[in-house]
């Protein structure tokens, strides 16, 4: 009996450590991600044009080498476009998830598991602190 109970304990506490617990899961620094790349990204937050975009990026060796800010604005010379890659991107998710914020919603890519489609709000007594972005066409680029 005393097996049994240790066996159903054991199967129970290993089924309950499985899953996407993304506030133990840091995303930045654990990518894995292809040589040359491009996505189009759209930010969510209450900031600038040239910062919400839609961006259209393209990535060689983790640096931006091709830009375009699609709403056809002028594009904000002072614009780090650094934060727009998706290290920098994942960098600021596990940020927020160490606030251990109110809500999240978080979706990886399916084969790189990057976080593609985010939406932390950190503090639900704060307005206009909420941050979520999201990545589309996704282009692994042949070399």
């Amino acid at each position: 009996m005393v097996n049994r109970i240790f066996l159903f304990l054991t199967i129970i506490l290993t089924w309950s450590s499985c899953g996407d617990d993304f506030e133990s899961i840091p995303f930045s620094g654990n990518l894995m991600l292809p040589t040359e790349y491009s996505y189009e990204l759209q930010i969510s937050c209450f900031c600038i044009i040239n910062y919400v975009g839609p961006h259209k990026i393209r990535i060689k060796n983790n640096v931006i080498v091709d830009y375009e800010l699609v709403s056809g604005e002028e594009q904000d010379p002072q614009l780090d476009l650094t934060q727009f890659t998706i290290d920098a991107l994942a960098k600021r998710v596990d940020e927020l998830l160490a606030q251990d914020p109110v809500s999240k919603d978080i979706e990886l890519h399916p084969d790189y598991d990057f976080p593609m489609s985010v939406y932390i709000d950190v503090d639900e007594r704060i307005a206009d602190e909420e941050f979520g972005y999201q990545i589309t066409n996704f282009k692994v680029i042949e070399e």
